[in-house]
């Protein structure tokens, strides 16, 4: 398991970020009512009450196995997962808890990373997944950045949680090439999803929707109850 230090990362991939993917902002008319009922929310889930409209509290860890996908064990492959926590973590620092991440082999890998908090998260969650999305281009190394199409809504196994996918093109090759990337968003966590099971793909061709399924997989095998 990956526990990485939730540290924000010096210098231009975030300067980057900031600069070519602005994260939502602004106070809506809505933000005193939002406020009052998170924090009446964590007043409830702080003295034991029951919130339906929340799921149990829960923390995340990088799991040992997603399906009959196993974790890899020290893999170069694996700097990949760790830099998109790192980025997850500059990107939501009101999400207290250490990243985690981790990459996985069934026939070609994909890469996992997530962070949680001790707070319930007052936020839009559809936002929160669109923001999460973007740490997976952040975390990239190649001389030319990757770029995200627009963000579409899948079906999520838990209806309190927000399930986001987009197609990540790659132009570090000969010609551009798309990667599935999904992210999940709900009261206590976010996670992100790069995956490579499946070859690159011609522009517009990514199978976003075997991404989404794998998606929810990982959410499942990586939530651990909380204290």
């Amino acid at each position: 398991m990956y526990r990485l230090r939730a540290a924000v990362p010096a210098g231009a991939a975030l300067l980057a970020l900031a600069t070519a993917c602005s994260s939502p902002g602004g106070n809506s008319p809505s933000d005193s009512a939002t406020a009052t009922s998170t924090a009446s929310a964590a007043a409830s889930a702080g003295q034991g009450g029951a919130d339906s409209s929340l799921p149990p509290r829960y923390t995340l860890t990088a799991p040992q196995a997603v399906g009959s996908a196993q974790q890899i064990k020290r893999n170069p492959g694996e700097g990949l997962a760790d830099r998109m926590g790192v980025q997850l973590a500059a990107l939501f620092p009101e999400r207290t808890d250490s990243p985690v991440a981790a990459a996985f082999d069934i026939n070609r890998v994909f890469y996992f990373a997530g962070i949680s908090g001790s707070l319930p998260h007052p936020g839009n969650l559809g936002e929160q997944a669109d923001l999460a999305l973007r740490a997976v281009p952040a975390a990239s190394s190649s001389s030319v950045a990757p770029t995200l199409s627009a963000a579409a809504t899948y079906p999520s196994d838990d209806p309190r949680a927000v399930l986001r996918c987009a197609a990540l093109t790659l132009h570090n090759t000969d010609r551009p090439l798309d990667v599935p990337v999904c992210a999940w968003a709900d009261a206590w966590s976010v996670g992100v999803l790069l995956d490579y099971s499946s070859p690159p793909a011609e522009p517009g061709a990514a199978e976003l929707t075997g991404a989404a399924q794998r998606t929810s997989l990982v959410r499942e095998a990586a939530r651990q109850p909380g204290l």
